[in-house]
């Protein structure tokens, strides 16, 4: 399997590094559940899967490509599915009587 050659790795490791930074900075104050900052985190990733599926269908490289969509996918998935049962675990809780 070929990997694409990434034209601007040392701008892109910066921009990487950037938004981390920020990620930690804002993930106490701009969500109210904890699990919800992992979404911003996704976000970023998705970004990252991006700029590298772009790059990886410019020179050629579709089964690179196709596995980085494929994986972003499927941890898109999991993530869901942990927010919907932590979502329904705390409803849940939050209706039994003591």
């Amino acid at each position: 399997m070929k990997r694409p050659v990434l034209p601007h790795v040392g701008l892109f490791k910066i921009v990487c590094w950037l938004a981390i930074t920020l990620l930690i900075a804002i993930s106490y104050g701009l969500t109210s559940t904890p699990f919800g900052w992992i979404w911003i985190a996704y976000a970023l990733s998705v970004g990252v899967v991006i700029y590298n599926v772009w790059y990886g269908f410019k020179q050629g490289c579709m089964q690179f490509s196709l596995l980085i969509m494929g994986i972003c996918f499927v941890a898109g998935v999991i993530l869901a599915l942990i927010y919907l049962n932590l979502d329904y675990d705390s409803w849940f809780v939050s209706k039994i009587k003591y």
